[in-house]
């Protein structure tokens, strides 16, 4: 059975597809999630960039989880946001 968070993110990521909703883990905007993106969340969360797009948690900080979420969607998983 898939969670409500988990199938609530699989679907944000099926409408980005189709020109909906904006997939979160698509840090830079470009319609992909993809090592860009990864390193984004990576300089986010070493606190080389401002912590604005990787925030996935929304704990207002960037961290590594962040960074593992933006990872695990880049290889074709969802993109897990909240707690």
């Amino acid at each position: 059975m898939i969670s409500n968070t988990n199938q609530n993110a699989f679907l944000l990521r099926l409408n980005s597809a189709t020109g909906g909703t904006p997939i979160p883990c698509d840090l830079n905007g470009d319609g992909v999630v993809n090592i860009t993106d990864v390193q984004i969340a990576i300089n986010q969360a070493l606190g080389i960039s401002l912590c604005t797009t990787a925030d996935l948690l929304h704990n207002r900080q960037c961290s590594v989880i962040d960074v593992q979420r933006v990872i695990a969607a880049g290889l074709g998983g969802i993109c897990r946001i909240g707690p």
